[in-house]
């Protein structure tokens, strides 16, 4: 029985040592995976567009390396600024959502622990209220499970086997109200590459996935698509496929350093 408890706390030891390890490895990109206009309007128009465009600016200096996080961080300050000045509704707490889970990337690729943590907490009260108003929103459950898996990093292997069985049951939630919602495919996939097979991890599955994920015509969903194909190869130690996937990445953002780094590594 002890062995037992002991195998599975390592299986949940190398999962989340495995999700810092590709957080440290991606320096200015994880998926965060925000939506592409999925989420529909309900607050006020106007205000909505602003913070959109915020939103997305702060994305692309992100992800593109094109600014030092203070930069994006202060963008992302002026999103959430925007959007707590609406009226409530699933608008403004699903985007309130995801404007915190970039903000906790930037908190982690600037190694602040504790900031990175209360930012994903607040992204997932945030989906919560989200969720409250629109019930069966795939995008708002999608959001939820990328949330818990990404506080595994922070908290006990507990959480892990509790929330982790949570998360995956969310995305196929999410993936069975929308056949065309690639971007649950996306987080369904990482849930696959990363969780241990005890907690239905399976790189091959994962890959498969992503590959249904690349229907997408939307070019963040891409990158995503591509930056983790490239890791899923690696982890199976084909470098030669891994750095066709890292280049297709680079084709969207060709500044971002972590790909650059990782596509270097395959083919030292």
């Amino acid at each position: 029985m002890l062995r037992k408890t002991d195998s599975r706390k390592g299986s949940c030891r190398n999962w989340i040592l495995g999700l810092i390890m590709i957080g440290l490895l991606w320096g200015g990109c994880f998926i965060a995976a925000a939506e592409n206009g999925k989420a529909g309007v309900d607050g006020d128009a106007a205000e909505l567009s602003k913070a959109l465009d915020l939103f997305y600016q702060a994305r692309l200096m992100f992800y593109n390396s094109e600014a030092d996080l203070k930069q994006v961080g202060a963008v992302i300050g002026n999103c959430k600024k925007v959007l707590n000045s609406m009226s409530d509704g699933f608008s403004k707490y699903y985007w309130l959502a995801t404007a915190y889970f970039l903000e906790a990337e930037t908190a982690e690729v600037a190694n602040n622990k504790a900031a990175a943590l209360q930012c994903f907490q607040d992204c997932e009260t945030a989906v919560q209220k989200a969720g409250s108003y629109r019930k069966k929103s795939g995008t708002a459950l999608r959001l939820l499970a990328d949330t818990y898996m990404r506080q595994t990093v922070y908290k006990n292997f507990f959480y892990s086997f509790s929330y982790g069985p949570k998360a995956l049951k969310l995305l196929n939630e999410a993936v069975s109200l929308d056949k065309q919602d690639y971007t649950s495919y996306n987080s369904l996939a990482v849930y696959y590459i990363n969780a241990p097979e005890i907690g239905g991890g399976n790189i091959q599955k994962g890959i498969a996935t992503l590959e249904k994920a690349l229907a997408s015509k939307d070019r963040f969903d891409n990158f995503i698509s591509y930056m983790w194909l490239g890791h899923g190869y690696r982890k199976q130690k084909q470098n030669a496929e891994a750095a066709v996937y890292y280049q297709k990445a680079l084709q969207i953002y060709p500044q971002n350093k972590a790909i650059i780094k990782a596509l270097q590594d395959v083919q030292s």
